[in-house]
C-alpha cells in the first residue's frame, strides 16, 4: 500500500495533463510565438519544451523502476531549443504527445509495488535521484511551467 504522501503526489501527477491543457486554452493562439525578451522562451518553446523533458521522464521513471542505480544523460534545455528549432515545432502534435506519455506513465506509476519508490537512478548533475524525488521533480517541473506561460502571456497582455 503506496503512503498517503505518494497517493497525494501520484494524484498530482495525474492532473498534469489537464492542468496543461485548461491554461492552454485561456490563453489565445497569437500570444504563443510572443517572447518576452530575445532570451526568454515564447509560449510555443516553453510547450516544446516542456514535452521534451516528459519525453526525458517517461525514459527515466522507467530506469528508476527497471535498472536501479543506471545512471542517466542529462540534456541541456538551450541547445535542444535552438538545435531542434522548437519555434518550428507543432505544438498540437506536442500536446498529443504529452498527453500520452504522462497517461501512460501515470498508470505505470499507480501499478509499482512500494519497494520501487526507493528505486533510483543517478544524475550526472542533481546524483540520486529515486522514483519519488522523479515524481517531485516532474510535478514541480510542470508547474513552473505553467506558471512561467500564465507570466509569459499576462506579460503579452500589458505590451
Amino acid at each position: 500500500m503506496i503512503s498517503k504522501m505518494i497517493k497525494e503526489k501520484l494524484d498530482q501527477y495525474g492532473q498534469g495533463f489537464e492542468d496543461l491543457s485548461s491554461t492552454l486554452q485561456d490563453i489565445p493562439g497569437e500570444s504563443w510565438n510572443w517572447k518576452p525578451a530575445p532570451d526568454k522562451w515564447s509560449i510555443h518553446e516553453i510547450i516544446i519544451h516542456v514535452v521534451d523533458s516528459e519525453v526525458h521522464g517517461f525514459i527515466r521513471c522507467r530506469f528508476a523502476i527497471a535498472e536501479p542505480g543506471v545512471t542517466i544523460l542529462p540534456y541541456n534545455q538551450e541547445k535542444w531549443t535552438a538545435a531542434l528549432n522548437y519555434e518550428k515545432q507543432d505544438t498540437a502534435e506536442y500536446i498529443q504527445l504529452f498527453k500520452y506519455l504522462h497517461a501512460t506513465t501515470f498508470k505505470l506509476l499507480k501499478s509499482v509495488g512500494d519497494n520501487s519508490w526507493t528505486n533510483f537512478y543517478m544524475h550526472p548533475e542533481r546524483g540520486k535521484m529515486t522514483l519519488e524525488s522523479w515524481l517531485d521533480s516532474y510535478n514541480d517541473h510542470l508547474s513552473r511551467h505553467i506558471k512561467q506561460i500564465k507570466r509569459t502571456y499576462n506579460e503579452w497582455k500589458s505590451k
